[in-house]
């Protein structure tokens, strides 16, 4: 029994470490320091694995429980970017205009039947009756590696739009569109973001749809995942190879964050901002874009907030943030097997 606590001691300070580490993040630049950003991938497992360290050492009645309960009570404020539990959507005030946005990575609608290759034209009749029935009265829509955009607003009921330059995101809205313009990476002519300023309701909001630099890891992750031999070098090897990719194109969306929150800044209107960030909440991009931001997530989610339909578990990538100017009502994720994202539905109010 001895050596069994023992380990149990040992495993429990790892899942400590990894937490702490997972904590600190959201703070750290991974342009000049990556490793937080790539422990923080595996914070749904640390959390879990300190959660059922206190239940385990406090049935034994010991000591040890002292080690993972501080640790979960000092991100208490974090842990609502992972896990929500919401009392439902709230109804909007006499005063409160009422806008519906959605983002959702459709992934060139390729999971959307039929399969077969060219019938595109099936494959948006198909995507839009799923929209008019599980997601009706769009306001907003963030569609990121998306073709036909211009069509699918349409048959919506969304004739304007904006697609972005260089890029597959489109801004789909009820609304009109003002202006609009295409966000760059540094030292790049690939666009990250559109930008649009959209006259609804006798006001005028700027809306950013995002894309934020893919980590390009999916498909090799997925086969690991499918074929795991962890006695083989080359499995970890393969390991190494995909965490550095995740380092350093995390590194490049923290750089984006940047630019975006100046971008921001400089806003004469209410911002919403949604789309695929391609990075967890735990991240720096996440930190730096959503500061100051109603995330429709923590404000009224439920449960896991789990965005990635693929095989690598619990990731949350894809958000809806919005100013202070707008109320959260209501988030949904429903699970759709269009994608490899599940959409993500916001309904705002507007002061």
């Amino acid at each position: 029994m001895k050596y069994i606590r023992k380990f149990g001691f040992i495993l429990n300070l790892i899942a400590v470490f990894g937490l702490f580490i997972s904590y600190l993040s959201p703070f750290m630049d991974p342009v000049h320091f990556s490793f937080p950003a790539i422990v923080s991938l595996l914070y749904p497992y640390f959390l879990i694995g300190n959660i059922l360290f206190v239940l385990l050492w406090a049935s034994l009645r010991h000591q040890y429980i002292l080690i993972s309960l501080p640790a979960l009570l000092l991100g208490w404020n974090l842990h609502g970017r992972f896990v929500q539990f919401s009392m439902g959507a709230a109804q909007p005030k006499a005063e409160e205009k009422v806008i519906r946005c959605m983002a959702y990575n459709v992934r060139w609608l390729r999971h959307v039947p039929p399969y077969e290759l060219g019938r595109s034209r099936e494959k948006i009749a198909h995507m839009v009756d799923k929209i008019r029935k599980d997601a009706p009265a769009l306001d907003l829509f963030c569609m990121e590696e998306g073709g036909h955009g211009d069509q699918i607003g349409q048959a919506l009921g969304m004739p304007h739009f904006v697609k972005a330059e260089k890029m597959s995101t489109w801004l789909l809205s009820r609304y009109p569109i003002l202006q609009s313009g295409t966000l760059f990476q540094e030292n790049s002519d690939r666009g990250f973001a559109v930008w649009a300023d959209v006259q609804m309701h006798g006001d005028t909001i700027r809306v950013f749809g995002l894309h934020l630099k893919s980590n390009r890891i999916t498909s090799e992750a997925e086969e690991l995942m499918g074929d795991i031999r962890f006695r083989e070098r080359a499995t970890w090897i393969r390991v190494q190879d995909i965490l550095t990719k995740y380092g350093n194109t995390t590194a490049v969306r923290a750089a984006q964050g940047r630019k975006l929150r100046a971008e921001m800044d400089r806003s004469p209107h209410p911002v919403i901002v949604f789309g695929d960030f391609n990075d967890t909440p735990f991240s720096r991009a996440y930190q730096v874009i959503q500061k100051g931001l109603a995330d429709s997530f923590v404000s009224a989610g439920k449960g896991i907030g789990t965005t990635y339909a693929g095989q690598l578990p619990a990731l949350r990538i894809d958000y809806v943030l919005a100013d202070p100017s707008f109320r959260v009502l209501s988030h949904e994720t429903p699970r759709w097997d269009y994608s490899d994202h599940y959409p993500v539905i916001a309904t705002l109010g507007l002061r």
